[in-house]
């Protein structure tokens, strides 16, 4: 996402107000997501199944289909973000796959950059809750035909009945080998105000921290055939690594001025730099800490 265009998506975040509440929608969405992790399990870390952002590594060769997140990235809307927020609202409340939440209902977990416009034949204009209510279903479309949900179909005319779905993603077991998020990842809406090319990076980033971090420095690297073969990531999506930094998420400790490692446009180039992962970032509000990285006067 271009600067101007990553800039805009923010203050659309901020901005955007649901009229059933004076307080801007993030807030609401925020304080809601808080109030189920403390009435829940209050998780430290939410597990997520490795398979989920990469091709298992236990596997001697990568299966010819994707893991789901690289996946997603080519579709447009909440798919990406409603599927993580599903995980987590599921070890949250520990109610294996149960849905007991209308699409309605949903619309007050989903932060959305969408502004309301206006009907080009009746004049009637969208609300910001009917713009996520529409986001909110496409994306359950999707994840159902992914297999990640089930959504039931009326008997009489096959329409689907969203409020009926079901989570089909079951929980890691014991000895699984899982990616731990930290729950400030949700609270904190950053599953919201990261882009998914970001949110796509960011779990490389974090599955390549709990693996292969060196006990003396804290560092890792990240090869580009892991990039490309386990997690399916192009070199397009990789430099979301960039906005990474630039809100303080991941560093470069060991990247200077005096040992740049530059591609031959002058560019740095990723793949030979090792990186650090800042976890306690999480734990601040990410439309506190994004604004303030872009420079943005809110």
């Amino acid at each position: 996402m271009m600067p101007d265009r990553r800039r805009q998506y923010v203050l659309n975040l901020l901005r955007a107000q649901d009229r059933s509440n004076d307080d801007p929608l993030w807030v609401q969405v925020q304080a809601n997501l808080e109030r189920i992790w403390r009435n829940g399990s209050r998780a430290r870390d939410i597990l997520i199944r490795e398979s989920f952002s990469q091709v298992p590594w236990a596997d001697p060769a990568p299966p010819p289909s994707v893991p789901l997140a690289s996946a997603l990235l080519h579709s447009k809307g909440l798919q990406l973000r409603l599927a993580l927020l599903l995980i987590f609202i599921q070890q949250a409340e520990a109610k294996a796959g149960r849905n007991e939440r209308t699409i309605n209902d949903w619309c007050d977990l989903i932060l959305s950059a969408s502004t309301p416009t206006r009907g080009w034949v009746s004049g009637s204009i969208r609300t910001t809750r009917s713009l996520r209510t529409r986001q909110i279903t496409e994306a359950l479309r999707e994840l159902d035909e992914r297999g990640f949900v089930r959504i039931p179909r009326n008997n009489k005319n096959g329409r689907r009945q969203y409020d009926n779905f079901r989570v089909r993603y079951a929980e890691p077991t014991e000895g699984e080998m899982v990616l731990r998020l930290p729950s400030g990842f949700f609270r904190n809406l950053w599953v919201f105000a990261l882009t998914d090319a970001e949110i796509a990076t960011y779990l490389m980033l974090l599955s390549q921290h709990q693996r292969f971090t060196n006990e003396r420095r804290h560092t890792f690297f990240v090869m580009a055939e892991d990039r490309e073969s386990r997690f399916h990531l192009r070199r397009s999506t990789w430099r979301s690594i960039g906005t990474l930094t630039r809100f303080g998420l991941i560093s470069q400790p060991g990247w200077t001025a005096n040992r740049p490692r530059l591609n031959e446009d002058g560019s740095r180039d990723w793949d030979l730099i090792e990186h650090q992962i800042q976890l306690q970032v999480l734990d601040a509000p990410a439309l506190t800490v994004i604004p303030a990285a872009l420079g943005l006067d809110v």
